[in-house]
């Protein structure tokens, strides 16, 4: 009888790999969703020009002190270093005269943004007025980025002027911390010199913290490798979002707000511009939801914040975080702590964005509620969730031809 039973163990266990089924989650395959999104990724760039000028700091004698009304025209830096002994003699700004224009420094603002709407707009919405209009009827799309990528068009002065510059500070008397994120300058420290930049408008004319035009360049991934100009139309500082309209360009692939808010654990997806290079498309995970980190002094909120461990670089910020259905979740904020060394910075500790949801509220509120008014979701992306819709016990039919 035990020789039975011990024969009839062994049975079953070699007979039982073969009467399993191996049983997979039912998932989109990544390949698919990378191909969607990838067409909703767009980068902006706000071209600028810095202009710069020398700082000199000597201690000032006895007989040389300021008198009260000296002081009190003194800015805030300008007083703590007096305080600490020092008076600051300003030297000529560089590249500010015509002859020096060679030496200023030209550059750009780089951000990253999402489509989330492109259409030809409701009748109620289309204006005669304007002069790009056809026969009253014009497109728009939109691109959604943050508003701190958008900050040089809708708040100049941010940009340091000529009457009010901004003070460049070394690197090592920059003080950071993560709860909540935020840098200041170390007590004392002196700066090593001041800035202030052009706004450049599309003939490449300077201006002094102001363009003539409120655009911006946008550069769509795909296969359309050149520059639109596009023009903001709404911003929140306390969200970090911002809203570029492209006019008379209809019909792009757009993003899918989902009405659902982000899950701990789930799968995400960004896909941005780190370091203003070629697009990227990185995967990770959304590790917390509704962090509270307080709202920065200048208004900019980190409330209600999605914490991600997904990959990130300068350049991602406004990235759109897409789930594994293709569907906009949340909108790429910033790091958890920035640090910063000698030429060089880095981000750590994870990522911030803010939630799709309370985005997509904003959008409504804000008169975009026409983008939502949409029957369907984007072709490719129905066609995603239709593919999802006939996987049985994870396993999807073949593709056909």
């Amino acid at each position: 009888m035990k020789r039975f039973l011990v024969a009839l163990i062994l049975i079953t266990l070699l007979c039982l790999p073969v009467f399993a089924n191996e049983t997979f989650a039912p998932q989109i395959s990544e390949k698919d969703v990378i191909e969607l999104i990838e067409q909703f990724g767009v980068q902006v760039r706000i071209p600028v020009e810095m202009v710069y000028r020398s700082l000199t700091f000597y201690k000032y004698e006895e007989g040389s002190k300021l008198t009260p009304k000296e002081f009190d025209r003194l800015n805030e830096d300008e007083q703590l270093w007096y305080e600490q002994g020092y008076i600051v003699k300003y030297g000529e700004w560089i590249g500010d005269d015509k002859d020096e224009k060679d030496k200023i420094i030209k550059t750009a603002i780089y951000g990253s943004g999402s489509i989330i709407y492109s259409q030809i707009l409701p009748e109620a919405l289309q204006s005669k007025s304007m002069g790009f209009v056809t026969e009253g009827m014009y497109a728009q799309t939109l691109i959604m980025t943050n508003y701190h990528v958008v900050q040089p068009l809708v708040d100049k002065l941010s940009l340091g002027s000529k009457v009010f510059p901004i003070n460049v500070y070394e690197p090592i008397d920059i003080i950071t911390q993560a709860d909540p994120p935020s840098a200041k300058i170390r007590q004392g420290a002196r700066p090593t010199q001041q800035k202030y930049i052009y706004l450049v408008d599309k003939e490449e004319q300077s201006y002094i913290w102001k363009a003539t035009t409120n655009t911006a360049g946008i550069k769509v991934k795909v296969d359309q490798n050149f520059d639109i100009e596009g023009t903001c139309v709404g911003y929140d500082k306390g969200l970090d979002v911002g809203i570029i309209s492209i006019r008379n360009v209809a019909f792009q692939p757009y993003a899918t707000f989902r009405d659902i808010s982000c899950q701990v654990g789930e799968k995400v997806w960004i896909i941005h511009a780190p370091l203003a290079m070629r697009f990227s498309v990185d995967r990770g995970h959304v590790n917390q939801v509704g962090l509270d980190l307080g709202v920065d002094p200048d208004g900019l909120g980190w409330n209600d914040q999605v914490k991600l461990d997904i990959p990130s670089a300068p350049g991602s910020s406004g990235s759109g975080i897409f789930d594994e259905n293709g569907f906009l979740i949340a909108l790429f904020h910033g790091g958890l702590i920035h640090k910063l060394g000698q030429g060089y910075s880095y981000i750590e500790g994870g990522h911030l964005a803010h939630e799709g949801v309370s985005v997509a509220e904003w959008l409504n509120w804000k008169g975009f509620s026409y983008i939502f008014d949409v029957d369907k979701l984007y072709k490719d992306q129905q066609k995603l969730l239709d593919k999802k819709k006939q996987c049985k016990n994870g396993i999807c039919p073949p593709p056909r031809d």
